[in-house]
């Protein structure tokens, strides 16, 4: 017959078992993310572990709000696993953070929603719902959809220094560090783009290289390359415009030079 003591339960729900953190920073420059100075039970710190997420998503919590003594007033929290029983083998499972939880889903919008959103401050939302699907903005942001080159796709080519250095044996961190640097891609927000969508509080603005067309409140305006090609219609008249020469309308029809009778070439 095996008996467990109290003494020994007791130890063993400690080592196996799981439990609650408070989360300090979170290093997102790693292949797999790392929070770290993490508190777990009273006393008990980790500098760091690793917290896998779901494949094709990701986020990162924000930093702890600190008080006197840079003790955590307010953090995310998580709740942490520790493989084989190991306390010094934690893996973190779960991270979320009242401070910016988006809270009363199914009262707002339906049983069965799913919704994504990032610091309550930032005021942007996705939600998917009974009604439909909605992404709102913030007025005070803009909300873009676009085109860039991938450049996660152009993998990076260790030179021919470091594959000697690899082959020989002389350098292997070189070519290891290479071969790492390739893992993982990163955001492609800020690329330049030559096809996009904007939308700002004042204007919507969609462009195509140089063909660009803008909605704003009191006007429409569409360009090719500058303002020297352009048309423009408001509540009091109409504009077209190519360098030099003007047509408007107004309650009449005026140019800012003679009319040529011409074949349109425009077939």
């Amino acid at each position: 017959m095996y008996r467990h003591t109290p003494l020994a339960s007791g130890f063993r729900a400690y080592s196996a078992g799981g439990g609650r953190a408070m989360i300090d920073t979170i290093d997102d420059s790693k292949q797999m993310q790392e929070p770290t100075d993490t508190q777990g039970m009273r006393g008990e710190q980790f500098s760091s572990m690793e917290a896998p997420q779901n494949y094709g998503f990701t986020s990162v919590v924000a930093d702890a709000d600190k008080g006197p003594n840079g003790m955590i007033k307010d953090c995310a929290e998580g709740f942490i696993n520790f493989m084989g029983g190991n306390r010094s083998f934690p893996v973190m499972g779960l991270m979320d953070d009242r401070r910016h939880r988006l809270l009363n889903l199914a009262k707002d919008a339906a049983k069965g929603a799913t919704a994504m959103f990032g610091l309550k401050e930032w005021g942007q939302q996705f939600l998917n719902t009974a009604d439909g699907m909605f992404m709102t903005g913030n007025t005070k942001k803009k909300m873009r959809f676009q085109l860039v080159n991938n450049k996660n796709d152009q993998q990076q080519q260790p030179s021919q220094q470091q594959q000697a250095n690899g082959a020989g044996g002389g350098s292997s961190g070189s070519a290891s560090q290479t071969q790492q640097q390739e893992k993982g891609q990163k955001t492609l927000h800020k690329e330049d783009s030559s096809q996009y969508f904007d939308m700002t509080t004042g204007s919507l603005h969609h462009a195509n290289g140089s063909s660009h067309h803008e909605v704003k409140g009191d006007r429409t305006v569409g360009y090719y390359s500058d303002n020297e090609k352009s048309y423009r219609a408001d509540k009091g008249h109409t504009h077209i415009k190519n360098s030099g020469a003007h047509v408007w309308v107004d309650g009449a029809c005026k140019k800012s030079m003679p009319f040529v009778i011409s074949p349109d070439p425009c077939t």
